[in-house]
């Protein structure tokens, strides 16, 4: 009977306690110019978000004509958001640098800024930026992995910010 509860209480406890909605808006640029699908930058975000337990989609456009700012531009997003159920709003901003080397190798740097809004109070709960590159390792680390891991860190920059604003704590 112990070892039940026990085990229970473990399997409860495994599973995230809480869940929500989001959905991403995502500018992705390679050397100044709109990357092409795969997104790899945002499809690490989804991947690791969903991989929490999060319902998260995008509109599988890679648009880059948005300023935060604008306040007519964000209601844009705000409605395609709401109407696809989400209750929270990840835009990215990924601004990624490549270069070809000797023997097909490819050096990247890449820098994102990511913002996390509240659908129901507009109000952006928290930013930030991150970056990454394969320098001295481009060898290992391919382009698309490098991208794809950071869109998982910031992922988990997200979830932070996210976990603090539903406990009431300020990001």
């Amino acid at each position: 009977m112990k070892r039940t509860v026990l085990l229970l209480i473990i399997y409860i406890f495994s599973f995230p306690l809480f869940a929500d909605t989001f959905f991403v808006f995502s500018c992705e640029k390679i050397n100044g110019e709109l990357d092409t699908y795969p997104y790899m930058v945002k499809e690490g975000i989804l991947d690791n978000l969903f991989e929490e337990g999060h319902i998260i989609f995008d509109d599988g456009v890679n648009n880059c004509e948005l300023s935060i700012e604008n306040r007519d531009e964000m209601d844009k997003i705000f409605k395609t958001a709401v109407s696809g159920g989400a209750r929270y709003i990840i835009v990215l901003f990924a601004d990624t640098k490549r270069e070809k080397l000797a023997n097909k190798l490819e050096r990247y740097e890449s820098r994102c800024e990511y913002y996390l809004f509240d659908i129901k109070t507009r109000n952006c709960i928290g930013k930030g930026d991150l970056g990454s590159d394969n320098i001295g390792k481009e060898e290992n680390i391919k382009g698309d992995t490098l991208l794809f891991t950071l869109g998982g860190d910031i992922a988990g920059k997200i979830s932070l910010l996210y976990s603090s604003y539903i406990a009431g704590l300020k990001p």
